[in-house]
Order: structure tokens, then C-alpha cells, then sequence
């Protein structure tokens, strides 16, 4: 389990205000003013910024692609850890069931049957490495031919396996004999029955046909590179992965609507058999504590997956499944503040136990699966509350004789999303000092949008704010600032919006000082 390691950008107005505040709370340009100068007023820049949404994108971490729809909206997917599980996973179950077992031989043939106790019924095997080591003992007083056969077990050139030797009797009156068969690239091929059959004939000098009294074998280090046959319910175990989603991070109120979200299941699959898979997990933990599993048909009868055919050993086959506002509930689910994803997903072979199903599995046989949160960015946002705080040094305006100042905002905005930003101010016991911006929070209005929720015609503002001298003198023993962002979609209580990712955001921040 990876336990919050998926870090994932937050909605894309925050970092427009990051960069805003890392600008506004600096205080380089107060810093730069000269105590020398006359009484007068001055300018202070302290933010300029011309920021686009494609720009932004570049911000984002490892775990956050960028991306647009088929209608250009941004999309962001919050990838999952991707999970492999290989050929070895059910060649070692078939291998653990054969290897070490030692199995009596009760007749001059007899089947062994090509099955494990688990539901597995073989009917071809490729060998990589191992051996069979047999042992026989019988009474008899005169030299005996003994002739061991596998009908069903080749080598390369497709010859069956056979061993002859012949022994006399020891003191005891006893032929015994201690052997071993490198299975090393040998293929084993069930009867029709689908067994595996060890014959042997032992005739004596004068011609008599004889029974081994003890006869057993071992099959020990068994390792397979190809199988063929029917692989009844093996089970695939998944692992416990989370997806976080840090744009609730600091949610302290309001809603985001997402219009399309999506979770999106890929698999792909090279083993020859079909598999089905078995959600074991699919959860969403909110910030406010609750924990909402995602629904859907294809969480409870779970997903086929795509695989090769006998005459496509090698290929991968992929298959993609999309949790929509159609199937499931994920609609609902990822707008109900979001913290993270958990999820577990295993798989199960040849779900509904068909007999007619021959399927293979090779030595680079795998499937993975892959979990992606998909969040275009198309939707309402209401009153959405973000709190945060800020260290702060602002102890310049104590050097200054200043009687008031005036903080400025330009800009022009392209996004169908606006803010409110307020500033409270603390100081270093942590008492809240008053707040920055009076008498009402800074605002960015955002833009004016037609009935399919596209943004319309750029709009621009100019904001004054008024700093009293009370304002400053707190604002230059204040330590930290505590961030009060509201944001808000045009229309928000009827339309959803559309962000793309040639819309943009230009601002400017200044000081008017009067000294």
C-alpha cells in the first residue's frame, strides 16, 4: 500500500493564488522604501502576473497529468500505483501441488492425473528445469529387462520419453534401481482423459512378464515455461492503493459540482485466459469523515477482461472501463469532498467455470491494473472556503512614517471562476489583529458565460483598498496572515462552467504610500 504518496495539484485558481500571495506577502517592495524621501506619496508594485491555465499545468507534480477532453475542457487524472501480477503467481501454485510429492505406482500403467487441488486441469506443459526421480524394487532370482515409458512426455524432436536397463539380482535376491528423468525442455501432453501416463514392462531371462513390488516417484524443481488447459477460479491478489485529492485539502466549506467525472479501470492482459475481475475495496473518504463506496453493476457482477486467443501467445490485450454519472455513482461520490480513493482490486480466472474454456498462460504472461481519478474541469463551484496561513514579516513599516496607505488591484480576467480574498492578521501571541482588506474581502469577478456554460468576453476591474493608520501599525506587528479564500462560478446556483486552457488571469498589486 502506498499511503498518500499520489500527490495531487489542487484545482487550478489556488495556484494562481499561491503565486499571487508568494508576491503579496514578500513585502520587497515596502523594503525597498527610502526614509530619506520627502513627504509625499509614492507606488509600491508588489504583484504583477500574467498566468494562462496551459502554463499553469507545468506547476503540477509526478502524479498529476494534464490533459483536455474531446471538447477542450481541462481534464486532470490522478493516477493509482499500476499493478502487475505475472505467470509466476499461478506456475508456482501448479509447482507447490507437484513438487516433492512422492506418488506411488500401483500398476504397469498408470494414469497420473494432470490436475491440481486447487481446479486446475492441464493439458500441455513446456519444462523449463526440474526432474523426475523414481525408485523400484521387486524379488526375482534371474537377470530382468526392465523398460520405462512416458507416452506423453517428448523432447524437442516430439519423441516420447522411454528408459531401458537391465539388472541382475543382488545377494538378497532383489533388482533394485535408484534413477532420475531431466524434464529440461521436455513438453508433457495429457491423454485425451487429460492424464499423464508412467508405463513399464519387466521381463525376466526366460521370458517371464513380472510387477514391480515398489515402484514411486518425485517430481522435484519443477518449473514451467508454457501451459495449456482449463484454469477453474485461480485467484489473483490485489493490494491495497489510495489516490489522494488534495483540492479538499483545506476545504473549510461550500461545494464543488463535478458536471463529468470519471474513474477509469485499464487492464492490461497476456494471459491467455479469461479473467474477471473482484472489487474487494472501492471507497471514498471525505473530509468530513465519511466513507462512501463507489456502485455500479460493474462493481458487483465485476469486469471481463479482454485476453489473447491460443494463436496469440504473446500479445496483450487491453481493456478500459469507465466509471460514469451513467453507471455508477461516481457523480455523486467525487462531489462529496473527496479526500482519497481507496481501493483493492483482485481478479479471478475463468469466472463462471466454463469447460470449454482452454486458455494458456506463458512464462511472460501478466496483466496490470491501473486506477485513474478523472476530474474535467467542468462544473459549479460554490462558496468553496479555503483557510490557510502564512508567516509573515512586515516589521519595514515600522521604519516608516507612514499616514496611509492604499493597496491597488488591476486586472483581467478570461475565467468563469472569481474569488474573495480576505487576510486576517495575528500577531505573536496568535490574537487576531483585524482583517486587511475593509471594508469587504478583495474580489476577482469572474466572467460572464452563454447557456452552455463557455466563457464569454475578457472583463477588467481596478479595486482600491483603504489601510488606515491603525490598519498599518497592526499590519506591521502582525506574524502571520491567516488566507480566506471563497471562490465562486459564474451562475453558480443554475450552470455548470467550463475551464480551458487558454484562459487567463492578469493581475496587478500595488501600494499607494502617503508619508
Amino acid at each position: 500500500m502506498r499511503n498518500f504518496q499520489n500527490k495531487v495539484a489542487s484545482f487550478p485558481l489556488f495556484i494562481i493564488l499561491g503565486i499571487f500571495l508568494s508576491g503579496c506577502l514578500d513585502g520587497n517592495g515596502l523594503a525597498d522604501l527610502d526614509v530619506e524621501k520627502p513627504i509625499g506619496e509614492y507606488a509600491i508594485p508588489l504583484v504583477k502576473a500574467s498566468l494562462n491555465m496551459e502554463d499553469l499545468v507545468e506547476e503540477f507534480d509526478d502524479y498529476t497529468e494534464f490533459d483536455t477532453t474531446a471538447e477542450g475542457v481541462i481534464l486532470f487524472k490522478y493516477s493509482g500505483d499500476i499493478l502487475k501480477r505475472t505467470s509466476y503467481d499461478i506456475f508456482n501454485s501448479i509447482e507447490s501441488s507437484l513438487n516433492g510429492i512422492p506418488i506411488p505406482i500401483e500398476s504397469n500403467n498408470f494414469p497420473i492425473p494432470f490436475t491440481t487441488p486447487d481446479g486446475m486441469e492441464i493439458y500441455l506443459m513446456e519444462v523449463s528445469e526440474g526432474s523426475i526421480g523414481y525408485f523400484f524394487e521387486t524379488t526375482v532370482d534371474e537377470q530382468c529387462t526392465v523398460v520405462i515409458s512416458f507416452p506423453q512426455l517428448f523432447d524437442a524432436n516430439m519423441e516420447s520419453f522411454e528408459y531401458e536397463v537391465t539388472l541382475n539380482p543382488n545377494n538378497d535376491g532383489k533388482i533394485s534401481f535408484l534413477g532420475e528423468i531431466s524434464l529440461e525442455g521436455k513438453t508433457l501432453i495429457a491423454d485425451q482423459d487429460g492424464q499423464v501416463n508412467l508405463q513399464y514392462t519387466v521381463t525376466s531371462a526366460s521370458g517371464e512378464d513380472l510387477l514391480l513390488e515398489t515402484f514411486f516417484i518425485i517430481i522435484n524443481d519443477l518449473r514451467f515455461s508454457y501451459s495449456e488447459g482449463i484454469f477453474y477460479n485461480q485467484e489473483h491478489k490485489g493490494e491495497l492503493d489510495t489516490i489522494e485529492i488534495e483540492v479538499f485539502e483545506n476545504w473549510k466549506g461550500g461545494n464543488i459540482f463535478f458536471e463529468e467525472p470519471n474513474i477509469t479501470l485499464t487492464v492490461n492482459n497476456s494471459f491467455g485466459v479469461p479473467t474477471r475481475s473482484v472489487v474487494q475495496t472501492f471507497d471514498i473518504h471525505t473530509v468530513e469523515g465519511d466513507v462512501i463506496p463507489l456502485q455500479g453493476e460493474a462493481i458487483t457482477d465485476g469486469i471481463d477482461f479482454d485476453y489473447p486467443e491460443m494463436d496469440e501467445v504473446g500479445e496483450t490485450k487491453s481493456t478500459t472501463f469507465v466509471f460514469n454519472r451513467d453507471n455508477s455513482n461516481v457523480q455523486d461520490v467525487l462531489g462529496s469532498k473527496p479526500l482519497y480513493v481507496e481501493y483493492l482490486v483482485d481478479a479471478i480466472t475463468n469466472p463462471d467455470g466454463n469447460d470449454d474454456v482452454v486458455g494458456f498462460i506463458w512464462e511472460g504472461s501478466e496483466y496490470s491494473v491501473n486506477v485513474e481519478v478523472e476530474l474535467p474541469i467542468y462544473g459549479k463551484i460554490t462558496d468553496f472556503l479555503v483557510v490557510d496561513t502564512f508567516e509573515l514579516d512586515m516589521s519595514v513599516l515600522t521604519e516608516q512614517a507612514i499616514q496611509e496607505a492604499i493597496l491597488r488591484l488591476n486586472y483581467e480576467t478570461a475565467l468563469p471562476i472569481g474569488f474573495e480574498l480576505q487576510l486576517t492578521m495575528l500577531d505573536d501571541n496568535g490574537t487576531e489583529l483585524g482583517d486587511v482588506f475593509l471594508p469587504q474581502p478583495l474580489v476577482v469577478q469572474p466572467v460572464d458565460v452563454d447557456a452552455s456554460g463557455e466563457a464569454m468576453s475578457p472583463q477588467s476591474s481596478v479595486n482600491d483598498i483603504l489601510l488606515d493608520q491603525d490598519q498599518i501599525e497592526k499590519l506591521a506587528i502582525s506574524k502571520k496572515l491567516i488566507l480566506k479564500v471563497k471562490f465562486n462560478s459564474t451562475m453558480n446556483d443554475v450552470l455548470s462552467v467550463k475551464v480551458r486552457p487558454e484562459q487567463f488571469l492578469d493581475l496587478s498589486l500595488g501600494m499607494l504610500i502617503k508619508r
